[in-house]
């Protein structure tokens, strides 16, 4: 696993950007499939488990049936820190 991105929110706004010669078919966050915009820019809201990473899988799918598979993962961390006095 790489590192997560952590965020102190239940919900983690995804976004990027995706294009290729022959354009794009489709582009799928965690299964929801997520409309593609003017310059292949997208963005996707997630709701994130509590204290525990999240697995976002994104999957562009080009004009032809190439798939491309980026995998992130998300913290909501809901702890504070540790304070030694």
């Amino acid at each position: 696993m790489n590192n997560p991105t952590y965020v102190n929110s239940n919900t983690y706004t995804v976004c990027g950007t995706t294009t290729d010669v022959s354009g794009i078919k489709k582009l799928i966050v965690n299964d929801t499939e997520v409309s593609v915009g003017n310059g292949g820019s997208w963005s996707h809201n997630i709701f994130l488990n509590t204290d525990t990473s999240t697995k976002v899988t994104i999957q562009a799918v080009d004009g032809v049936g190439n798939i491309t598979t980026v995998i992130r993962y998300v913290y909501y961390d809901t702890v504070g820190p540790i304070l030694n006095v």
